[in-house]
């Protein structure tokens, strides 16, 4: 049965999660789920927009890539 790996990347990191999912399918959900934790704290930390990379693969071989994109407008004139 075939076991993939999830790699999340940006600018800043390069993170290869150590659980194994037995589908493409459960691999991306979980590192989409992943990716948003992780853009939505930056987000918290000031930065304004942040994007990140989600990279499936299934032992060297890439098989699903997606990007999770967040950003922040102030519409407040005064702030």
């Amino acid at each position: 049965m075939p076991k993939y790996q999830i790699r999340l990347i940006n600018s800043e990191f390069d993170s290869t999660e150590e659980s194994d999912y037995h589908s493409i399918v459960a691999a991306s959900k979980e590192g989409i789920r992943t990716a948003a934790r992780v853009a939505a704290d930056r987000l918290e930390d000031g930065m304004t927009s942040e994007a990140i990379e989600i990279r499936i693969s299934e032992g060297d071989r890439i098989v699903a890539r997606h990007v999770v994109s967040l950003s922040v407008s102030n519409l407040d004139a005064d702030a």
